[in-house]
């Protein structure tokens, strides 16, 4: 089901500047405690515009003022296991140059290790704000330590633009 992102989306759908990405997954939790759950849930990618003027009451957090939808795509009973979510980030870039995001929205239950964050969010150099709703974050903070290679002057960081960071769960 990714391959509907690049494959559909690329084109005048996106001709205005993308400066927001949401994604985020919900694993089903209506399980009895003695049930193992099947890696299904849903998920959820949105391309955002600035919008100064902009007052969207159906979302909280971040993009609720100054952002409108440009498109938004939910996924439902979908295979979540690891590298779902990754992989589902992979491919919201492929319709869009990672370097005009500045509010980058993340949500997944899925736990990544601080490499495999790094790896996923390098493309991201101009994201000032990271909001990170409900989900584990120790190893996507640690990935956002910079950090300085044997043999080289300076730091690199993840996302070196990082002003604001917006948790909440």
């Amino acid at each position: 089901h990714l391959q509907i992102i690049p494959s559909h989306l690329a084109g005048p759908a996106f001709d205005a500047p993308i400066a927001g990405l949401a994604l985020w997954e919900t694993m089903e939790d209506d399980l009895d405690d003695n049930e193992e759950g099947d890696g299904k849930g849903d998920a959820t990618v949105c391309w955002l515009m600035s919008d100064p003027e902009g007052d969207n009451t159906s979302w909280t957090g971040v993009f609720a003022r100054d952002y409108k939808e440009r498109m938004l795509i939910s996924f439902y009973d979908v295979e979540t296991a690891e590298p779902h979510f990754l992989k589902l980030l992979a491919h919201a870039l492929k319709v869009i140059d990672a370097g005009h995001i500045e509010v980058l929205e993340l949500g997944s239950n899925t736990l990544y290790n601080s490499t495999q964050w790094s790896k996923a969010l390098k493309t991201f150099v101009n994201v000032h704000t990271l909001y990170l709703e409900d989900m584990p974050r120790t190893p996507l903070l640690l990935s956002l330590i910079p950090t300085k290679p044997e043999n080289q002057g300076s730091a690199s960081s993840t996302l070196p633009g990082l002003e604001f960071l917006w948790l909440t769960q």
